[in-house]
């Protein structure tokens, strides 16, 4: 998901159930609303993190809109936490041993 605009995901979608059961606490319990879209200024840059996915919009192939962000922030391998079935159950095997 890309900017124009920004959006999030709520804790109804796989995603947000994978960050819930590893007890990441965040605001996008509050969305309401699966992709709901968001004003990066509304967050806090001292108690914020953003993490951005691979995928299904490859990140990693816009690292400089992320580096100039004013919050910590990382990409991650989209794969592990966007498509339930065989690829988080991959990556559960290899890195949750």
């Amino acid at each position: 998901i890309w900017k124009d605009p920004w959006t999030a995901v709520d804790l109804s979608t796989f995603i947000g159930s994978v960050f819930s059961l590893l007890g990441f606490g965040s605001r996008m319990s509050r969305l309401n609303e699966k992709y709901a879209r968001i004003r990066l200024e509304d967050f806090d840059p001292t108690q914020t993190l953003l993490l951005f996915g691979s995928e299904p919009y490859p990140f990693d192939k816009r690292k400089e809109v992320i580096e100039e962000l004013p919050y910590p922030s990382a990409i991650m391998d989209g794969e592990c936490f966007s498509w339930f079935g065989v690829r988080t159950l991959r990556f559960l095997e290899e890195h949750c041993r």
